[in-house]
């Protein structure tokens, strides 16, 4: 039991936020990499601990992707789950990894670079990719891995525009209303009712563009469109 005030505060809020709620919002995106420095441990432990709290939702605790991981970091799905569950921050998660795993910096680095780029390995694989990239971002070409394909997914379930885990639409896109940037802008319209428009705030029209009306001739008196 902790005999100090420091002690006690530290317990609580370990105890209050033991559990995760999958039903109520997204695990992190495969891209964080705070548990370890390895892709998907974060997400991951989420998934752990939602599993363990009964609110996984319509996630899958060791999924393939999950298996890769583990595969590579040399402990097991039931271990990690128990050591997520007993280790609530990143921090002391971290130290579990890294005295269970004796990869390299450099040997995860390139895990990394790999497993963010895997994509459907077989017909059937491909058939679960493709029909779930038509539900949730219908006509998109440009994704082609897991991972992209996790966060879009993440995003259409809950509602959400996360621009702390991909860029917003390009500027030259104009499938709303035939008009470059408007995409973009609902894309960080969104993101700011989420509270997730990351570094985006700051986006300013470069000093070599004018800035224009879109309904007239006439100049506008300011710049920014964040």
């Amino acid at each position: 039991m902790p005999t100090t005030v420091f002690g006690s505060i530290e317990l609580d809020d370990w105890g209050t936020f033991r559990e995760c709620d999958l039903v109520a919002h997204a695990p992190r995106s495969p891209y964080d990499r705070f548990v370890a420095g390895i892709y998907g441990l974060a997400r991951m432990a989420g998934k752990a601990r939602a599993d363990r709290s009964r609110k996984l939702n319509d996630y899958i605790y060791d999924c393939p992707i999950d298996q890769a991981i583990t595969a590579f970091t040399g402990f097991t799905a039931v271990d990690f789950q128990k050591a997520a569950w007993l280790n609530q921050n990143d921090i002391e998660c971290t130290e579990w990894v890294d005295a269970a795993c004796d990869r390299s910096d450099a040997e995860r680095t390139a895990f990394n670079a790999a497993i963010a780029f895997r994509a459907p390995a077989d017909d059937h694989e491909r058939d679960i990719f493709d029909r779930t990239l038509a539900r949730v971002a219908p006509g998109r070409i440009d994704v082609t891995a897991w991972f992209d394909l996790l966060d879009l997914d993440d995003e259409s379930s809950y509602g959400t525009t996360d621009l702390t885990r991909h860029p917003p639409r390009s500027v030259f896109d104009d499938t709303v209303g035939g008009i470059d940037h408007l995409a973009r802008m609902i894309d960080k319209a969104r993101a700011l009712n989420d509270h997730t428009l990351g570094d985006f705030c700051t986006e300013r029209i470069p000093d070599s563009i004018e800035p224009f009306s879109i309904t007239s001739d006439v100049p506008l008196t300011t710049s920014p469109l964040s």
